[in-house]
């Protein structure tokens, strides 16, 4: 049987809750939860993210050149510091070339079932869906690593003859939030992931495998997570028309 990916509510995942997927959770020594506190402190903490006013990020990497050919997404939620949930879809291309066909047994699906499937599974996961994405007065957006991803689905929309969805006009570029928070350069994925010490000795993610969809987008949720930790904040910092 085609396995669809699109998991419920849960909390961040263990190694031991590796189920076949290729990759667990793994939660490295910074990212471990703290021991239990009084619970004054832990009331306090809870009330200082709150001033976070995005509720759920939705950790999107995509992966395709031309056209998008995986929709990976992690959405986390910021008051709790926990992930909620995950959605990956493989996309069809929308032109094929003569004389080729998709394999019988392939799981991809072209792109606007992809966003009709996303918006279900966000209705589930966060209780609403895509029109509650993005713009001033929401309190969920999407979060990328760069500008890139959010542009590519406009242009992937175009190439479908579809509405771009008014969610993927503005989001969180968290190069840009690291560098307000900690100063510098981030340039990439892996220089946020330096920081976090998630890097081996070769410049290679300790967790996963680079430009693999999801695997990525737990990096990036990584990322995301320590900085809220940091009391650092993640706001709408890209978007384009």
């Amino acid at each position: 049987a085609v396995r669809r990916w699109g998991r419920a509510r849960g909390p961040l995942r263990r190694p031991e809750d590796c189920d076949g997927d290729g990759f667990a959770w793994e939660l490295g020594p910074e990212e471990q939860a703290a021991p239990s506190a009084p619970e004054e402190a832990s009331a306090s903490g809870t009330l200082a993210r709150r001033s976070q006013h995005l509720r759920y990020l939705l950790v999107l990497d995509l992966e395709g050149k031309d056209e998008i050919i995986e929709f990976p997404v992690i959405a986390l939620d910021t008051w709790e510091l926990r992930e909620v949930g995950r959605f990956q879809r493989f996309v069809r291309p929308q032109p094929l070339f003569d004389g080729c066909a998709q394999t019988p047994d392939s799981p991809a699906i072209l792109f606007p079932a992809v966003l009709e499937e996303f918006g279900q599974w966000l209705c589930q996961t966060v209780g609403h869906g895509l029109k509650g994405v993005g713009g001033a007065h929401a309190t969920t957006a999407f979060l990328t690593c760069g500008d890139w991803d959010c542009k590519h689905v406009h242009a992937q929309c175009r190439i479908c003859s579809i509405p771009v969805p008014p969610a993927f006009r503005q989001w969180v570029n968290i190069k840009r939030s690291y560098s307000e928070a900690y100063g510098g350069d981030f340039r990439g994925m892996k220089s946020m992931l330096s920081r976090l010490k998630l890097l081996d000795r070769d410049g290679n993610v300790l967790h996963g495998f680079h430009h693999l969809g999801m695997h990525d987008v737990e990096n990036i949720s990584r990322c995301a997570l320590h900085l809220l930790k940091d009391d650092g904040e993640l706001r709408l910092n890209g978007g384009m028309r």
